[in-house]
């Protein structure tokens, strides 16, 4: 079925609605969700999983179009917000001013957060320190073979399986709390699917079937995990309650596969959709500061998850207002003088 609406106007979509799912999981520290309980179901951890695809699919996009600054651009793109967030983190949760914090913080800034410690000050962030590692990683994974690309992804999918299942047996932490830069072999996987399918088209059907496959395989994991759990426990009549959790968060990886199945086949129209292009706008922006803002508004009392997640998307507008929109403009800027250089 052919869809009028073009391909990135769907990806921005997309995008909101993982951080959507993200953000709503979050808020339920905050708030009873109510209504809203049925969003978190559809699974954090699968939303990042989405995140990463859109990401390399986008990122090897750019590359391809423009290698040419690529960097530079990609800092406009994100450190305005990004410093928009640690600030308002700051109002948030009131750091003490000492050599500590200020320590802290600059890890935090270059990004060496999830390398150096093994939190990040941004909560929400030890996503995105993954990604710089992988544009910074860009130019060299853009002249691996074809072959060897596909290997990595299979590895670090390999990596991740093995520290699932130790994470379960031996109470290792989450990967929102891993140093040392161990999230970038055991989370690649599918940043580098997105990546082969922008740059090798003509392989983007084996690439899909690929990522599929290894979507299945954390499913399939996670259910082998919380099967052996139950049966060491004596539980297993309680796995179909898990069986229907994980079929929650299945679902939310085949909706990214779905989208994806469309774009390959050349389903998606040229048509786009300003509504659909706003809401992944704000997506950026509402990722790193639902946090925050979710604390901000529990400290004056208000206690309505509805309101919380109201006021973070509020305020993820007004940061693409007030700091994305400007960012963007000065990262077309930068593309500008590096095309003018490249001629």
């Amino acid at each position: 079925m052919k869809i009028a609406i073009d391909q990135w106007s769907l990806l921005a979509c997309a995008r909101f609605v993982l951080a959507l799912i993200v953000a709503a999981g979050h808020l339920a520290g905050y708030a009873p969700l109510g209504w809203l309980s049925w969003v978190p179901l559809l699974g954090s951890f699968e939303a990042v999983m989405g995140f990463l695809l859109i990401s390399g699919y986008s990122i090897g996009t750019s590359y391809a179009r423009q290698p040419e600054g690529f960097l530079y651009r990609r800092a406009w793109r994100i450190y305005p917000v990004y410093l928009g967030a640690i600030i308002l983190t700051c109002l948030a949760f009131p750091p003490t001013p000492d050599v500590r914090f200020g320590a802290t913080l600059l890890q935090n800034v270059l990004f060496t957060n999830q390398i150096t410690t093994g939190t990040s000050f941004v909560g929400p962030a030890w996503t995105l320190s993954l990604e710089i590692w992988l544009y910074c990683l860009t130019p060299w994974l853009w002249k691996l073979k074809t072959q060897h690309l596909r290997l990595a992804m299979y590895l670090s999918f390999a990596a991740f399986c093995c520290y699932e299942v130790c994470r379960s047996a031996f109470d290792l932490p989450h990967y929102a709390g891993l140093a040392y830069g161990v999230n970038l072999p055991l989370l690649s996987f599918t940043w580098l699917a997105g990546f082969l399918l922008a740059r090798e088209p003509a392989l983007a059907v084996r690439t899909l079937r690929d990522c599929s496959l290894i979507f299945l395989g954390h499913i399939l994991v996670a259910v082998a995990i919380q099967s052996g759990y139950r049966w060491k426990h004596g539980e297993l009549h309680e796995i179909w309650s898990d069986l229907s959790d994980l079929s929650w968060r299945a679902s939310t990886l085949w909706m990214v596969i779905e989208l994806f199945k469309a774009i390959v086949r050349g389903q998606t129209g040229s048509v786009k959709s300003a509504t659909m292009r706003l809401f992944g706008d704000v997506s950026y922006p509402l990722y790193v500061v639902h946090v925050a803002v979710f604390a901000l508004v529990a400290g004056i009392g208000i206690s309505s998850a509805a309101l919380m997640l109201a006021a973070a998307m509020l305020t993820s507008v007004l940061f693409y207002y007030c700091i994305d929109f400007y960012g963007r403009a000065l990262e077309r800027s930068a593309s500008r003088k590096s095309l003018s250089a490249a001629a």
